[in-house]
This record gives structure tokens, sequence and C-alpha cells, in this order.
């Protein structure tokens, strides 16, 4: 639908009348009725009782409420792009797999200091895809990456701020084999099987269980099975069903994917060595000023925790 046909619909029921409507917005009234006409045929049913002063239908108010909403994003977006005509707007490119505690964090940085000449682009797991965050760190296309620090991460290039510490947990099926042990440990890395999506691949977690394998003792760096699946997001592995695989993640991640996931999962800690994920900052060497405002900020955020 015309985008504009929501506007002329907001201003025939502001004004009352589509003779008062056509005048705000300089057409004729036959102009305005066709257009109503055509919003009507595309929704297959009539929005205004020919009345004086006109009336809704009971179509027309669900209508209503949803056109004043397109209406005053339209009118942000326009705002938006004007102003980056005019004055010069600097984007800053936050990435990583957030867990609810990360996720809250960021987001209340962002709003406290996103300004007209700063643009904060949150970009989360759908945005990464296959390249490690890591190389778009170096790439300059990411300005600043939130996930967890290991020895085996590649910090060439790179400097990180530590932000604050989360258990390991795995989440998988209450069928799975270990499920009436209650936790997992070293020698579980043996067998268990994990997954992750094509996004998760692209951040240090799965750096961090090839490390934490090794730190473990196993003889090799990898666990029994590591799958990646094709899908988005860990959340979306769900929608599949997670089978006789498992996701290790920070304890509140965990709990995000176990409320998304239904029942007949369930989700245990790690009680190896290295039990808990380093969460950190991880930027360029010599970031931009409003990157290293950006760590800051959050470093207060998870102070105040």
């Amino acid at each position: 639908m015309d985008v504009s046909l929501y506007y002329d619909f907001e201003c025939i029921v502001r004004y009352g009348s589509i003779s008062e409507a056509a005048k705000h917005l300089h057409i004729s009234q036959p102009a305005l009725s066709r257009r109503v006409t055509s919003i009507e045929q595309e929704v297959g049913m009539e929005l205004f009782e020919r009345t004086t002063p006109i009336q809704l239908t009971m179509a027309g108010e669900i209508f209503l409420e949803y056109a004043c909403r397109i209406n005053a994003e339209q009118y942000k977006l326009s705002t938006q792009m004007n102003r980056l005509r005019t004055t010069p707007v600097t984007v800053l490119h936050v990435g990583g797999l957030y867990s609810k505690k990360i996720g809250r964090a960021v987001r209340s940085v962002k709003n406290q200091i996103e300004t007209d000449t700063l643009f904060i682009d949150i970009k989360q797991e759908t945005n990464l895809y296959r390249e490690p965050s890591v190389d778009l760190l170096r790439k300059g296309k990411l300005q600043l990456s939130i996930e967890p620090f290991c020895p085996d991460l590649n910090m060439e290039g790179l400097d990180s701020t530590p932000l604050c510490e989360e258990d390991i947990y795995a989440v998988m099926s209450e069928d799975y084999a270990i499920a009436e042990k209650g936790f997992f440990d070293g020698s579980d890395l043996h067998h268990i099987r994990f997954t992750y999506s094509r996004s998760g691949r692209s951040h240090s977690f799965y750096t961090h269980l090839r490390w934490l394998c090794k730190a473990n003792g196993l003889l090799s760096d990898t666990p029994r099975s590591i799958f990646i699946s094709n899908a988005v997001t860990e959340r979306d592995i769900f929608l599949s069903g997670l089978g006789d695989y498992a996701i290790m993640c920070p304890k509140s991640l965990a709990e995000l994917l176990i409320e998304t996931a239904g029942p007949g999962y369930t989700m245990f800690p790690f009680k190896g060595k290295c039990p808990r994920y380093d969460i950190r900052a991880i930027y360029a060497e010599k970031p931009s000023s409003e990157t290293l405002e950006f760590v800051e900020a959050l470093k207060k955020e998870f102070a105040n925790d």
C-alpha cells in the first residue's frame, strides 16, 4: 500500500470529513474520496460509516491505530534523513552475541550516549554471519564487539577491556545422557555433541570451546563433535529441534534460550576447569573516542549491576 494513504486516512479522522481533509492536503474532494475507496478495496472492508461527522467502523478503528504508528515512523525516518543531509554523523557499529545481561547493558548505553551526531548500530547475531568478529574489527567493519575472551583468541591489532564474568552452562534436551547428573565437567566434554548457529561460529564462543577442551585435558582441542547449523541464531536452532546436541553459552543466554525453547529442554552448569566466561569489550588497538566512550559507559553499567 502507498505509504501516503496512511497519512490521508489519519487526516480524514483528524478533520472529521473528507472535504476538510482534502483542503488540508491541497487536493480535490473527489480525488481524496477515490483514495479512500482504494484503501477499502485493498483491505477488503469498509473503514468509514458514511455519516456527518464521519465515523469509523470497527475495522477503521484498528486501521487508524496502525496508520498512526506508520505515520510516526515515517516522520522519524524523514527527520533522520534530513539531518544526515545537513549534519555529519558518526556511526558506531557494535557487535556481539548478547545474553540478557549483556544485551540490557548495551541497550542502556546506546540510549545514554546516542545523539544527533552519533548513531549506534547494534549488530547482533544475524548481522555477522560467517566472518569472525575479530576480523571485522581489524577491517573496521565493527568498532566494538562484546564476547568471551580466551588465550587462543587471535588479538593481533586488537585490545580488550574486561566487563564481567558469567558461569558456563549447556542447554540440551531433558533426555540427554547426563541429565540425571545435573551438571557437566571436563570428562563430559569427550561425549557431548555441541552445535552452534552459523553466526555463533563467527564469534569467540567457538574458539573458547576448543580452548576449554584443551584446558580440561582433552587430547584433541575439539570435543566429540561440533556441528555448525545453517540456522541464523542459536534460538533458531530450537525451531528444528536440538536433538542429541547441546549449546554451551553464558548462563543468562542459556536462560533466554530455555525461555524461548519451551518444554523438553534443560540447562546444566559446567564444573570443570575454568568454569566461567571472561566477557570483554574487544576493539582496535587505536579506537575512536566514541568507542572508548561506549566502553567506559559499559564498564559503569556492569559495575552497577
